[in-house]
Order: structure tokens, then C-alpha cells, then sequence
């Protein structure tokens, strides 16, 4: 999933917003907890977008199959990652 910098820096700021709610939250300056927020947020992406890669990997060799029987390759991309995730303990 490709999100700009603007659309990342907005949701960090929500997230950032929404903990500074929280009274038994204590938050460093906001530049800093964004900026934390953002980088994290980036790195789940990242894993993700390796999560599909190998997904689809793993599926590569059966895609002739999966055309010539119908069935639907992004159920079975997204079932792939669902799988790899839960291997490595990452939440989708």
C-alpha cells in the first residue's frame, strides 16, 4: 500500500492526537511522537509490502493452475499473507 508523506504525517498526528487523550499516557513533544509514530507506521508497511512479495512468490508456480481452474488469485494472495503473517506474528 503506497500512502504519501502528507497522508502518513496525518495519521501519525491522529495517533499522536488520540494518545495525548489518554490520561495515563505520557508523550515526549509532539514533532518527536509524530515522528516516532511515522517511522513505525512505515515499517509495518514495509513488512507487509515483503509479506505480499513472498505471498505472491509462493504462488507463482500455480498461477497456469489457478487461471485454468477460475479461482480467485486475490483471495488466495490475500489468504497467503493472512498465513505468513500469523506465522510471524504480524497483525494485518
Amino acid at each position: 500500500m503506497r500512502l504519501s508523506k502528507n497522508h502518513l504525517d496525518y495519521m501519525a498526528f491522529l495517533v499522536y492526537k488520540g494518545l495525548k487523550e489518554h490520561p495515563n499516557v505520557k508523550l515526549l513533544d509532539a514533532d518527536k511522537t509524530v515522528s516516532i509514530v511515522r517511522r513505525r507506521m512505515i515499517e509495518n508497511l514495509k513488512m507487509e509490502e515483503e509479506l505480499e512479495e513472498e505471498a505472491e512468490r509462493m504462488l507463482a508456480p500455480h498461477r497456469a493452475e489457478i487461471i485454468r481452474t477460475g479461482a480467485d488469485y486475490g483471495k488466495m494472495l490475500a489468504e497467503g499473507k493472512r498465513t505468513l503473517a500469523k506465522k510471524r506474528g504480524f497483525v494485518i
